[in-house]
């Protein structure tokens, strides 16, 4: 289990947070854990996502952004061109590729060959 999705660590974080973002003593429940806990839930999320970016960058890939649909499809040539495009650049994906790289470039560890009795 990840140490950060602890039932501990989320308890600290939310002691933590009562105390120092907000400044009150944590017997101080009601509005103020509601606000404290999602800090703390706020603060593990944020944590996952810079870890997913960290190790894509660390595999050289490219971050992916996101724009609302109804705002690109306001022009619908644009938004033709824009697809065909994305489309054409996207490349060829491969799990297997992506994994060997990891373990390869991340990892720094070599393939384990297993047989199967069947």
């Amino acid at each position: 289990m990840n140490a950060t999705l602890s039932v501990h660590a989320l308890q600290r974080g939310i002691v933590d947070h009562l105390r120092y973002s907000i400044g009150r003593p944590s017997a101080a429940l009601t509005p103020h854990f509601y606000r404290a806990t999602a800090l703390a839930v706020r603060d593990r999320m944020e944590d996952d996502r810079v870890a997913s970016t960290q190790t894509s960058l660390d595999l050289g890939r490219k971050v992916t952004c996101y724009l609302s649909a109804e705002f690109l499809m306001q022009d619908s040539d644009a938004w033709t061109r824009m697809s065909i495009l994305n489309t054409a650049r996207s490349g060829k994906f491969s799990s297997d590729r992506a994994i060997a790289e990891y373990c390869d470039e991340i990892w720094n560890v070599q393939p384990v060959t297993v047989k199967v009795d069947r």
